[in-house]
């Protein structure tokens, strides 16, 4: 969520929108933006953040006139006279009870689950408009939330312009090197703590696939997850055997993910449940072919560019695979279509469908 507020705002930054937009922020957060013509930062005084966002954000709307609130991360204040727009991203906090589970996710992530389950319901009943992005999403908000189809829009993000450049070989090797990669091609995963990103069903895939076909050399390059959650995952995934072949990277800088795309044979992404899956149009953007899941968002987003698999399914992951790997045929049709495909999701577009919601609601302010 915070990477596609940023990356609408930077482009909002130089749109001549009409419009003075500011953007509110807690004191103690580092900035990523900076001032423009149309666009300001306000630094608002810090508190724990759900504080900030039902007491301190809408104290300060309050005083403002003939605006509009837009609230970019799934929740909102629950009060206030400011009308109120708000992107709902995803409804997968009310998919099941995280707090219960055994493999919940973290603290941090129960936490934010309770919270949204208990402010979304309210705020997205008095939003004046929603944005979503994806129809996938739209509709569960419709059935979810018991809301008016006519109130929810669909704003599709995008992918960077940088994930649509070719990065030279030498790019690659290098960025690689930074992060201790010295296999090329290796199969791409970005890993989570959260149950819905399948980390289990990928080790157990990657497990299957060495031991069947030894004759590859592939290893499994995964973020997200730290040095020790990721040894405990494979020591519970029964991967042990094939751990020399997993390798553990740390945080990425966002400007090295294209080269680390495009240094990939295949991008696996056989998620459970997501709001929208911009890494698959990020590496698609690319030329790195993408095996996902045939649930949720990801048939919507990827169409025909993409090879499909029952996330529940292990077997399934390593069958598609080795089809990339034998079949070059498949591989550079997926490739090609792949980078079409991503070429319909672009922030430019992202920024006409947003500006056209501002448009509509403002008319009403």
């Amino acid at each position: 969520m915070d990477v596609v507020a940023l990356e609408l705002l930077q482009r909002l930054k130089n749109e001549p929108t009409g419009y003075d937009i500011t953007v509110l922020v807690k004191e103690d957060e580092n900035h990523c933006l900076t001032n423009s013509e149309t666009l300001q930062i306000k630094t608002l005084r810090s508190a724990f953040y759900p504080l900030w966002e039902q007491w301190i954000l809408p104290q300060f709307t309050n005083l403002q006139n003939n605006s509009l609130l837009h609230c970019t991360g799934n929740t909102a204040p629950v009060w206030g006279k400011t009308p109120l727009l708000i992107t709902i991203h995803d409804l997968i906090f009310l998919e099941e009870n995280y707090l219960l589970k055994k493999d919940g996710g973290s603290l941090y992530q129960r936490f934010g689950n309770v919270y949204r389950s208990l402010v979304v319901p309210i705020v997205a009943g008095r939003a004046k408009h929603i944005i979503t992005v994806s129809a996938f999403q739209r509709q569960l908000i419709i059935k979810r939330l018991n809301i008016s189809p006519t109130k929810v829009s669909v704003v599709y993000n995008g992918a960077d312009e940088r994930f649509f450049e070719t990065m030279p070989s030498k790019r690659i090797q290098s960025i690689g090197k930074k992060y201790g990669i010295d296999g090329f091609p290796y199969i791409f995963f970005l890993a989570n703590t959260e149950p819905r990103k399948n980390t289990s069903g990928v080790l157990k895939a990657f497990a299957l696939f060495c031991k069947q076909f030894p004759e590859y050399s592939h290893k499994l390059v995964i973020k997200g997850l730290s040095a020790e959650q990721l040894g405990k995952r494979i020591a519970d995934c029964g991967a042990s055997e094939y751990a020399d072949r997993i390798h553990w990277v740390g945080y990425i800088d966002y400007a090295d993910l294209p080269a680390l795309y495009q240094g990939a044979a295949m991008l696996w992404f056989p998620s459970f449940s997501e709001g929208f899956g911009l890494p698959i149009v990020e590496a698609m953007a690319g030329g790195t072919p993408v095996i996902t899941s045939n649930i949720s968002v990801m048939p919507e987003i990827a169409g025909e560019a993409a090879l499909y698999v029952n996330p529940l399914l292990p077997a399934e992951i390593v069958t598609q695979t080795v089809a990339l790997l034998i079949n070059q045929p498949l591989r550079n049709k997926i490739i090609e279509a792949g980078k079409c495909r991503a070429g319909q999701f672009t922030w430019a577009n992202s920024i006409k469908s947003l500006l056209g919601v501002y448009e509509r609601m403002m008319g009403n302010v």
